[in-house]
């Protein structure tokens, strides 16, 4: 049984990681044994469904008896390299929320950390564990849809999810905007399907001293080259379409156990997917399970964590694999320009461009948080 302590019990604990802890815990694989946040109230309401959980209001504190074994870490992003390595240092694995961190340094740093201590690091990616995901990934590396390769992948929707401060809007606090919250999944789902890319441009709405809401990056990978289009505030028309000379690929953001698939001049045609991983403990892992929906991809990825610290397996997104994506990120905020806002009049237009972050006069050096 690893003895466990949440860091940061916000909204995203209790949404998405109470209920696999609980199942674990059920399972005597994990127990969890301290509540930290800087705000003990949110510790003693996650404490309701952990109800033999201690509170404390700093990991130090949390880990003083010795007896915990993993660290969750669940805080603002500008925080989860320093609780890491703290963790880290003190002898815990760890399993962070993403990003690991707002720099690409940084995660590497921890991804040494975590082998220099001979423990676990792994980082909350469930899209990994997406059937039509894993399936496409091996179309495409069986060359069904031939290449070169197109793709433009939209992720937009007006920001809704519950917060219990404004650290989510604070540089200083979030590292960035939507591109370090919805990007990050997004561009490890292309690390996933193409392998390593990099950047070629970059543009966004973030003003000085604030976060982007919108933004555009155009990628290339060795077999493919597109656009991520993310938003905070409207709606797209949200999946991931591949092209290639020998076929088309439309993957819908809301159904992750189907994609549809169309050869040239044919019209589309729906594809269920049956792709499992383990969801047991056992060396076997013979218990394998397909999700169909989000919470069940949190169970998977929570499954994984734990048996990779039992080396039956390897974490679906590590540090080193963290701080690839990091890096694309790190490049498209160094390099953003002001995106077009067609629907302003010119002279607003220009003011706003005045106003961008990397606007000649008065734009930052180093436009990341360290």
């Amino acid at each position: 049984m690893l003895g466990t302590v949440i860091v940061g019990c916000g909204a995203i604990v209790a949404d998405l990681h109470t209920q696999p802890l609980r199942r674990l815990q059920h399972l005597s694989a994990v127990d969890v044994r301290v509540l930290v946040d800087r705000d003990p109230a949110r510790a003693l309401t996650l404490r309701r469904w952990f109800p033999d959980a201690r509170v404390a209001t700093s990991l130090t504190a949390g880990l003083e008896p010795g007896d915990i074994q993993l660290a969750f870490i669940a805080t603002p992003p500008g925080l989860h390299r320093s609780l890491a390595l703290e963790a880290l240092q003190a002898g815990c694995h760890v399993f962070c929320e993403k990003p690991l961190a707002t720099r690409a340094a940084e995660a590497q740093e921890l991804a040494r950390a975590a082998g220099a201590a001979g423990r676990v690091l792994a980082v909350a990616h469930p899209r990994r564990f997406f059937p039509n995901t894993a399936t496409v990934r091996s179309r495409i590396m069986a060359g069904d849809l031939g290449g070169p390769l197109q793709f433009v992948l939209r992720e937009g929707s007006p920001y809704e999810w519950p917060i219990a401060t404004d650290a989510a809007f604070r540089r200083e606090t979030a590292g960035g905007g939507v591109l370090l919250d919805k990007g990050v999944h997004c561009l490890d789902t292309l690390d996933s399907l193409f392998g390593a890319g990099h950047v070629l441009a970059c543009w966004d709405d973030s003003l000085r001293g604030g976060v982007e809401t919108n933004s555009k990056v155009e990628l290339a990978y060795s077999s493919a080259r597109g656009l991520v289009h993310l938003s905070w505030d409207q709606a797209l028309n949200n999946g991931l379409w591949i092209r290639g000379p020998l076929g088309e690929i439309r993957m819908d953001s809301h159904q992750i156990d189907r994609y549809h698939w169309r050869s040239p001049g044919t019209p589309w045609q729906q594809n269920d997917c049956h792709e499992s991983w383990p969801s047991d403990l056992t060396s076997t892992g013979g218990v394998r399970r397909t999700p169909h929906n989000y919470y069940d991809c949190g169970d998977l990825e929570w499954i994984n964590l734990v048996r990779s610290i039992h080396s039956l397996e390897s974490p679906a997104v590590d540090g080193v694999v963290a701080a690839r994506v990091l890096q694309q990120i790190e490049d498209a905020y160094r390099i953003a320009q002001p995106l077009d806002q067609p629907w302003l009049a010119p002279s607003e237009q220009a003011f706003w461009r005045e106003r961008h972050w990397h606007a000649t006069q008065g734009a930052p050096q180093d436009p990341l948080p360290r």
